[in-house]
């Protein structure tokens, strides 16, 4: 599933590798095995190396909530608070985002 602003579009994707593993597709798409929709922030490093290229840059995977769990019937202790808290500020714009370069201009 993509998204384009409000836009979502589901694509069937059809491949011969299958994993459940974010990191062994990386190192495949690398390896030139194809095409792998991984998060971004762990192929930072390849695509500011340029050994992996953002595909379909103005679509956006769906959001995925983050949770946190601690038992509730007990005080919520300072510590948790302050990791909560710095959680949501971490996790608020993803700072890790690659821009995307500027086209070479055809001359």
């Amino acid at each position: 599933m993509f998204r384009d602003g409000r836009t979502t579009v589901r694509v069937a994707v059809k491949g011969r590798l299958a994993c459940t593993s974010f990191e062994m597709l990386h190192d495949a798409a690398i390896a030139g095995l194809g095409v792998a929709r991984v998060p971004e922030i762990g192929a930072i490093e390849a695509i500011t190396h340029g050994s992996l290229e953002r595909l379909l840059q103005r679509f956006e995977p769906p959001e995925a909530p983050l949770h946190v769990l601690y038992p509730s019937n007990r005080h919520l202790a300072p510590k948790v608070r302050v990791f909560i808290d710095a959680l949501k500020l971490a996790f608020a714009e993803p700072p890790w985002r690659v821009r995307p370069r500027k086209a070479a201009r055809q001359e």
